[in-house]
């Protein structure tokens, strides 16, 4: 089979298949809300450093209010902007 044939079929069904690396949105959303003042989303989406920033600052309500503001903003962006950021 010729190489561009190969990777033709190798595009064509990668694309139905799951990512190994795939974050829910929901769950993003769900953390951001619940758990935001430590970071835990962050850690979720694959940013740990941030995540570690916001449990330096845990005692103080600013990594609340980012992470609410956050929650807000993973919930109005669409399934293919979320996936292409953080996927």
């Amino acid at each position: 089979m010729a190489k561009t044939q190969k990777n033709e079929l190798r595009g064509k069904f990668s694309q139905d298949l799951p990512r190994k690396n795939r974050r829910s949105r929901i769950i993003a959303i769900l953390l951001a809300f619940l758990l935001g003042d430590f970071g835990i989303h962050k850690f979720y989406l694959g940013q740990p450093l941030w995540g570690i920033l916001y449990l330096i600052f845990a005692w103080t309500a600013i990594p609340m209010i980012i992470g609410i503001i956050e929650g807000i903003m993973y919930l109005t962006m669409s399934d293919q902007t979320f996936e292409a950021k953080y996927s």
